[in-house]
């Protein structure tokens, strides 16, 4: 491989951690390093020398560490093999992750597990060269925000179904509810996963949680739901379940057989039965208004009964007063 004389980037500006072609370099080789990068040496895959911003010859007295393991001498141009690796220190915020199949929660206010589905995006940034290529590049290429995903989904999926249904038993909320609390259980989710990120030489600077949904064609979340719905009816008409049961009881009483007045005395009765209650005393005046028997009105010509709206007698023909 011929000698290059200068060394600089010229990957794609995404990646984290690209790798020049080539690996014959010399104390003479300049090496060009971005604002925005590091540049490290690599020698039989031990981390060597880091190189920040700016133009850097590779003389000896700037490759301490190379220096011991290859043992170039001093002074003149001594040639010598060693990969560079340019890592990008920019923070990327553009780093979604979801689970791709519903992580199994289980719910502490109903005792069931809940298939639950998440979805965000986090940002990263390189905080140790050195400790990145040693834990995550190693023999390739390069290392895209692509290849972060793919390497850490089990690991950050793990971490974000343990911190879910961890927050959501110390909260003591229901999964139901759990989309109140996004922006809280983002923070949260982000302090216990930072230190597991830092042990591979990155920084966590953000993680959000953009959605968290239920799969509702499950049987135990449409039951849920229901009983979700008929609490909130309860709620609305202020009822208890005891009072649920008597209301059941008179509607039953009601659908009896037996004369208006009969019906309407049991409603009545089990209108009462709310103990003083305002509820119980409105709808025992409901009950009593709508099965009250209508007045009765007689023609004072011939007696018989006609409607009390009427102005005439059906049967003799005569004004009423």
């Amino acid at each position: 491989m011929a000698i290059i004389n200068v060394v600089k980037f010229d990957g794609n500006p995404n990646v984290l951690a690209w790798k020049h072609p080539n690996t014959a370099l010399t104390t003479a080789t300049r090496l060009m390093v971005n604002d925005s990068q590091e540049a490290v040496l690599f020698k039989d895959g031990v981390p060597c020398d880091v190189f920040g911003g700016g133009t850097h010859v590779l003389e000896t007295r700037n490759i301490p560490l190379l220096q011991r393991i290859v043992n170039l001498p001093s002074g003149g141009e001594s040639r010598f093999s060693a990969e560079v690796w340019y890592i990008n220190k920019l923070v990327n915020l553009a780093i979604k992750w979801g689970t791709p199949a519903p992580m199994q929660i289980l719910d502490p206010m109903f005792g069931v597990m809940i298939p639950v589905r998440a979805n965000g995006q986090f940002g990263i940034q390189v905080s140790d060269s050195r400790t990145f290529l040693k834990k995550l590049v190693g023999t390739q290429k390069g290392f895209s925000t692509e290849n972060v995903v793919q390497y850490f989904r089990g690991l950050y999926l793990s971490k974000v179904q343990d911190c879910i249904a961890g927050y959501i038993v110390h909260r003591g909320i229901s999964v139901t509810q759990i989309n109140a609390y996004i922006s809280e259980l983002s923070q949260y989710v982000e302090e216990q996963s930072a230190p597991m990120i830092a042990e591979y030489g990155l920084k966590l600077t953000s993680f959000f949680i953009n959605s968290i949904s239920i799969d509702q064609d499950d049987p135990l979340v449409q039951q849920i739901q229901q009983i979700l719905v008929d609490r909130f009816r309860q709620n609305q008409l202020n009822f208890t379940w005891q009072e649920q049961q008597r209301m059941e009881a008179l509607k039953t009483a009601a659908s009896h057989s037996g004369t208006m007045s009969q019906t309407a005395g049991a409603a009545v009765n089990m209108a009462n039965m709310f103990a003083g209650a305002e509820l119980g005393k409105q709808l025992a005046k409901e009950m009593s208004n709508a099965y009250a028997e209508p007045a009765r009105k007689f023609c004072p010509k011939c007696g018989a009964q006609i409607a009390a709206d009427s102005a005439y007698c059906s049967k003799c023909g005569a004004k009423q007063e």
